[in-house]
């Protein structure tokens, strides 16, 4: 879920980029937001792994 966001929010970005030339302060943010996103999915995934599913 949270990386099929991040796909979304980098999708964005680079639409954003393309059409409307976002740069700057907003760019950086959008990049952080996905990372951000990436980082919950990687967490998520080692928790539902290693504790719930005890692999």
């Amino acid at each position: 879920m949270f990386s099929l966001l991040s796909w979304l929010v980098f999708g964005a970005l680079l639409v954003g980029h393309w059409r409307f030339g976002w740069r700057g302060q907003r760019a950086a943010n959008m990049t952080l937001y996905g990372v951000i996103l990436l980082g919950l999915a990687f967490i998520g995934t080692k928790f539902v792994l290693e504790l719930i599913l005890n692999k």
